[in-house]
């Protein structure tokens, strides 16, 4: 990794100041921790619950860990000229090579692939999209995350939607309309999220490199993100009021209210709201273990 003169001023202070194993197993935890609800909701909403469904949620959920991982490893030299995600990230504070990551890589995947493996054809498939977005999404020269377009697309499909419908699709479960609809809150969560990360970078991503909100502004990308909440909102309270969505899943859509509100209240140029995003997802976690508890305790 090469970093610039005005990113390596900040490194002295940033290994002084920073405990940069704990960033490495806890930073992206509202990201990965979505991912272990949508995972655990899923195996809730098919009754689903054997040894190799809890498996399978922690390997989903460990696979997301590590995608995030590799991202800030080929993050490194960019967030490095801004403090404040160069203290979040690992690898600015620990320059490895890539040879070491990818032997890293191997022996963290080995408790994870027979997960995925012993499907046969279905493991094979996933582990093949999934090997393939976790490396091109971040690493040159494809890099995905920096083509306008590719990356809102690969961000919506695979961050919230990808963990659920894989989830079905491993466990080979009859797929339902509320699976669907799910499918596309979470598409439209996807979509908010990344529009979201993309405004509040774009400063610093202008430096450097394009984005989907890079290429068609700040404002543009606001006005998306607040029709992107519309729908979402819209649609998923109609499905709420048809029955499709049980009302036992409505708490979760109530959590995320406030979050959603604040795309609309804020004025451009003021920061993403970090910690209520992270509150939402550690509450919606909470509520969603609780059911998963729940009904396992009642199945006994």
């Amino acid at each position: 990794m090469v970093f610039s003169k005005r990113a390596q001023l900040n490194l002295h202070k940033l290994r002084t100041s920073v405990k940069p194993w704990s960033h490495l197993f806890l930073n992206h935890m509202d990201a990965w921790g979505a991912t272990l609800g949508i995972t655990l909701s899923a195996a809730l909403l098919h009754d689903v619950f054997t040894p190799y469904s809890l498996y399978l949620i922690f390997a989903i959920t460990a696979g997301y860990w590590l995608a995030f991982a590799i991202n800030d490893y080929f993050d490194a030299p960019y967030d490095a000229a801004d403090p404040k995600k160069a203290a979040e990230n690992f690898f600015v504070q620990n320059q490895i090579s890539l040879r070491t990551g990818l032997i890293a890589f191997f022996i963290i995947s080995i408790p994870l692939g027979p997960a995925f493996l012993l499907r046969g054809w279905r493991g094979i498939i996933v582990v093949a999209i999934c090997l393939f977005i976790m490396w091109s999404y971040s690493m040159p020269p494809l890099r995905f995350k920096t083509r306008p377009g590719i990356d809102l697309i690969v961000h919506i499909v695979f961050v919230e939607t990808f963990p659920y419908a894989t989830m079905l699709f491993m466990l080979g479960v009859a797929w339902t309309k509320l699976d669907y609809v799910i499918l596309t809150i979470a598409a439209g969560a996807s979509f908010m999220a990344q529009l979201e990360q993309q405004i509040r970078d774009a400063p610093i991503d202008a430096l450097h490199e394009q984005t989907f909100t890079t290429q068609i502004g700040a404002k543009k990308a606001i006005i998306l993100l607040q029709c992107g909440a519309v729908f979402t909102i819209v649609f998923g309270f109609y499905h709420l009021l048809i029955g499709t969505i049980p009302w036992f899943v409505a708490p979760l859509g109530l959590f995320a209210v406030p979050a959603v509100l604040h795309r609309f209240l804020r004025r451009p140029g003021d920061p993403r709201p970090e910690k209520l995003i992270r509150l939402t997802v550690l509450i919606s976690f909470a509520y969603i273990a609780y059911m998963f508890v729940s009904t396992l305790t009642a199945g006994t």
